[in-house]
């Protein structure tokens, strides 16, 4: 075999993934994709490492011989299978909590259709949201879970009150205003959220690794343009457009509180998403990389 099909047949011998060999040899893990199809070779120092870590000799792992004589060694631990599906899963946490989180929101609608009727379902039906990423997300369900209920509330207070988490500055403008210091207050604390769950998005994907080439260097200046320029500048242009409209047409239809109403909460749906999402990404591409073989 060659010294890529060896590296590959250890390692799987050792029930390890391309992803834990490469976090344990400090590599990137299209690194030891390239080992193990031949594309590169490892270094010395990188070789050494293999070879200690799964108790071969260089010769042994580069030549696929065992060397002239060769001290008795135990034999590698078996590597349990996989449990095989049989259309159940088990219940895990995740699993748990979405099935009550929609056990819940199913309780809340009854009551809400028998109180008050259909009207109900627009306040009931997003409850539903957080269970379902729970109960289809396999990756970070919580991350998911945790982001639909905060997207929900910014929604819910930009709609009905307009207050969002970048109403903090305009408030903090007038603190002598009494009326202003319990919407300060919540502004401060929608902000608060918004960081938590940024920090908690890009520590959650600290592990990806993301080439330094032209499209991901593309992909986090679009990001930041949509965040920070194109979106200002949608809402500030419908605005303009808006107060050019005759006053009795807002008497009239209301357009005005309504196409306002529309977008706050477009503006809540996709701000703090792309911003988090150009946060990620531009820590991601900035963050040390390990120190990879030469090809």
């Amino acid at each position: 075999m060659s010294l890529g099909t060896n590296i590959a047949d250890l390692r799987q011998r050792a029930g390890m993934s391309q992803d834990a060999l490469a976090e344990r040899l400090d590599v990137s893990r299209q690194s030891v994709s390239k080992w193990e199809t031949d594309a590169s070779v490892p270094e010395l120092e990188k070789l050494v490492k293999l070879a200690e870590m799964f108790e071969v000799s260089l010769d042994e792992l580069i030549l696929d011989k065992p060397p002239a004589c060769t001290p008795e060694r135990a034999e590698p631990a078996p590597v349990p299978p996989e449990p095989v599906f049989n259309g159940s899963r088990p219940m895990t946490g995740a699993r748990l909590a979405g099935t009550i989180i929609l056990s819940m929101a199913g309780v809340a609608t009854l009551l809400g259709l028998f109180l008050v009727g259909f009207g109900a379902l627009f306040f009931t039906a997003p409850l539903c949201l957080p269970g379902i990423l729970c109960l289809t997300c396999k990756k970070r369900p919580a991350l998911w879970a945790v982001w639909s209920v905060v997207l929900m509330v910014e929604v819910y207070l930009a709609s009905a009150t307009g207050i969002s988490s970048g109403s903090v500055i305009a408030y903090l403008w007038h603190p002598e205003l009494a009326e202003m210091v319990t919407r300060t207050v919540v502004a401060l604390l929608l902000l608060s959220a918004d960081m938590l769950m940024i920090t908690w998005t890009v520590l959650s994907f600290r592990k990806t690794v993301l080439p330094r080439n032209a499209k991901t260097i593309s992909l986090a200046v679009g990001l930041w343009l949509l965040r920070l320029v194109i979106l200002p500048a949608i809402s500030r242009l419908a605005i303009r457009k808006l107060l050019i409209l005759p006053a009795d047409v807002y008497q009239d239809l209301g357009r005005y509180e309504i196409v306002t109403g529309i977008l706050n909460v477009v503006t809540s749906l996709t701000s703090l998403p792309l911003l988090a999402a150009a946060v990620t990404v531009t820590v991601l591409l900035l963050k040390r990389r390990p120190t990879e073989p030469p090809e």
